[in-house]
This record gives structure tokens, C-alpha cells and sequence, in this order.
């Protein structure tokens, strides 16, 4: 999206694996900074079942934000002054947490207030502290210790770990499965297998399994830098053919593999590919 005489000068996205305090539901903590010195550049972020916290400041104010599982792509647009720091949560990590189930948030963004129990200004601490330009260290520690409150107060998972879990373990091994088959992986019933992702995560257990597939495609992607395989990659990740792989691609991204694969080595998408500190 966009056109072609915008210039993105300097926005960077980096991203931290989270403390050993807050792993067990954080994936990563991330930020960008930097600026967009001329109209507007659009950055598509994929879904990966998880749910992001997003702070924000430019010269508009601060803007802070839940942003549920999605199921398609988020064009974002970035202009001007580029100032995000976001918390990804783990499928599954926010329940007990949230006001709502997950499913009434998927493919939302809202005010962080709505999603979140505790009183807004709670997480004010954070986003006063984006709004100052406060290193990316200090933002890691403030949000460690907002999210050791959260969880000290969380209420029961559901299941979520387990359902998660069985999810994942059939995806890694690339194995048909039906609903039943994840249900009694996780010791659960059919009906509450479905009852937990809901919940939970946001996204049927399928669905999971599908974006848990485009992800390992996007890390293949990120790994390789000589001339692409789409054959062999739509075997390394369980597709029934390179056919299936284009189609499930196309559908996530709007783009087929070759293309999203030249815009991305071009760094068209700051958040894969990007710095790992």
C-alpha cells in the first residue's frame, strides 16, 4: 500500500525477548523509532495468534491501545515521528486477565482501558514514559512490572495452556487433525476446546493451526536469502503443495510468496527481518 515516493528515513522495529519473570506470557516486547520523512509509509503486520499492548506518542498525544488476535493482515500507517513500544502476549496468555472474551476483540483495537480490569492510569506509567522518549531498558522494566501486578491478580486460564499446547504440537508435526483429535490431546471435550480458544485466544483451534503454519513460512522466509524453493517450503510446513501454499498465503497476506518474498528483502515490512536485541 502507499506509493512509491515515500520514504521511510530512519523508523527501525526492534525486538527483545521479554525477562524470565514475564515469559511464560510474553513472546517479545518490541518498539520502533525513528522518522517518516515524507507523507505516509504502510507497514502490514500479519496475524500470529497473539494479542499486543501498544503505547504510542507523536504530536498528537498518546495513544494506547489493546490490539486483539487478528485473522487477516493490519496495513498501519506511519507518518511523521515514529514512537510505538508494544508487549505481545502469548495465545492463550491473557486469559483471566482481559474484561471480554477474546473472540469480541479479535480484529479490534481498543482503548486500553476497555480491554484491561485495572484502572486506566495504571498503565499510565507506560505511556508517560513513551511520551518522554524513555529508553528502550527503562519501557521493559515499567512493563515487567505492570504485568507481575496483572498476573498476581489473574483468575484461572481455562485450559488455555493446555488447548494451546495441543494445538501447537500438532502443527509442529504437520499432521491432519480433526477438532476431536486437538480435544482429547488437550483432555478436554470438543465443545470446550472451542469454549477455550474463544476465550483465550480468539481464533478457532483450525484457525490457530493455519496461522501457526504462516508463521513458520514467514520464519522460513526470514532465514533464507538465496532463490526460494516454494515447493520444498510448502512441504517443510505441512502444505499439501505449493498450490495450497500460495492460496493460504495469498489469503493471510493479500500477496503471493515470490512477491511478499522480494518486498520483503527490500525491507517493505519493518517487523520481519527487522533487529533482535
Amino acid at each position: 500500500m502507499g506509493n512509491g515516493t515515500t520514504h521511510l528515513s530512519s523508523p527501525r522495529y526492534c525486538e527483545a525477548a521479554p525477562p524470565a519473570s514475564i515469559a511464560k506470557w510474553v513472546e517479545a516486547i518490541w518498539w520502533i523509532r525513528g522518522t517518516v520523512s515524507d507523507g505516509i509509509h504502510w507497514h502490514d503486520v500479519l496475524p500470529d495468534g497473539c494479542a499486543d499492548w501498544i503505547v504510542s506518542a507523536d504530536s498528537r498525544g498518546v495513544e494506547s491501545v489493546f490490539v486483539g488476535s487478528m485473522t487477516r493482515r493490519l496495513p498501519v500507517p506511519m507518518r511523521g515521528r515514529v514512537n510505538s513500544f508494544g508487549i505481545r502476549f502469548r495465545p492463550g496468555a491473557l486469559a483471566g486477565v482481559v474484561k471480554a472474551p477474546m473472540a469480541e476483540m479479535r480484529d479490534c483495537r481498543l482503548p486500553f482501558g476497555y480491554a484491561m480490569p485495572l484502572p486506566v492510569n495504571d498503565g499510565g506509567w507506560l505511556a508517560d514514559a513513551v511520551a518522554d522518549g524513555a529508553t528502550p531498558r527503562t519501557l521493559v522494566k515499567l512493563a515487567t512490572q505492570l504485568l507481575a501486578r496483572w498476573h498476581g491478580l489473574r483468575g484461572a486460564d481455562h485450559g488455555a495452556a493446555r488447548a494451546v499446547r495441543a494445538v501447537g504440537a500438532f502443527a509442529a508435526r504437520h499432521e491432519d487433525m480433526t477438532v476431536a483429535q486437538i480435544a482429547a490431546s488437550a483432555g478436554m471435550s470438543v465443545r470446550t476446546l472451542r469454549r477455550v480458544f474463544d476465550l483465550a485466544v480468539g481464533v478457532s483451534p483450525k484457525f490457530f493451526a493455519r496461522v501457526l503454519r504462516l508463521q513458520e513460512v514467514l520464519a522460513v522466509m526470514e532465514a533464507e536469502r538465496a532463490a526460494m524453493d516454494w515447493a520444498d517450503v510448502a512441504g517443510r510446513a505441512g502444505f499439501a503443495d505449493q498450490a495450497h501454499l500460495v492460496r493460504e498465503f495469498r489469503e493471510f497476506t493479500g500477496r503471493t510468496p515470490t512477491a511478499y518474498w522480494a518486498a520483503l528483502k527490500n525491507g517493505r515490512f519493518l517487523q520481519y527481518g527487522a533487529s533482535r536485541v
